[in-house]
């Protein structure tokens, strides 16, 4: 119960990792009430960011992305986002480059703003936007091609809202769950 009440009053708008009790648990596996709040070992000196710290319970049953790598995150009553729950984002190690599909879910309508950029090493700033021909509210995705495997801010505004999360993106060994 207490942790219930811990994630209810966890901030929700900026997805900055945190201290909290919840993004310390060491669960090892995803669940219907709290996603796992352990960092992989291969995001050390990345502040990736859990689902844990601010977690959507109410899209528990959506799962764009496989539901044992990723959880929602974000705030109720304005843009979620899917991330991974160890804050790595692996790609397919055959992809010829480093696209991502990020699941977007809005509150309020309209179409998010993406900017993603590197914060352990220099690139080019990328920007994008969710894809056309979906609901002005719900679920929306989108594909962020990453320039280079490493640490990646990425920021999606909303009218006016901003979603910032991090995370490690590298490509997957052969074998091995992606995304």
């Amino acid at each position: 119960m207490l942790v219930l009440l811990l994630v209810a009053c966890a901030p929700s708008a900026i997805a900055v990792p945190t201290n909290s009790p919840i993004a310390s648990s060491s669960s090892p596996e995803p669940s219907p009430t709290i996603p796992p709040s352990r960092t992989a070992p291969e995001a050390a000196g990345c502040r990736v960011t859990l689902p844990a710290t601010s977690w959507i319970a109410d899209l528990t049953g959506l799962n764009p992305l496989p539901p044992t790598r990723f959880s929602w995150y974000g705030e109720e009553n304005a843009l979620a986002v899917e991330l991974p729950i160890d804050g790595v984002y692996r790609i397919n190690a055959e992809s010829p480059n480093l696209g991502a599909k990020v699941a977007w879910y809005r509150y309020i309508a309209g179409a998010v703003d993406i900017t993603a950029r590197r914060v352990d090493g220099s690139g080019p700033e990328i920007k994008t936007k969710t894809t056309d021909g979906y609901r002005p509210t719900g679920f929306n995705p989108s594909g962020i091609e990453f320039t280079s495997e490493g640490c990646w801010q990425v920021t999606g505004s909303l009218q006016g809202r901003e979603l910032i999360f991090v995370m490690f993106v590298r490509r997957a060994a052969i074998g091995e769950p992606n995304p």
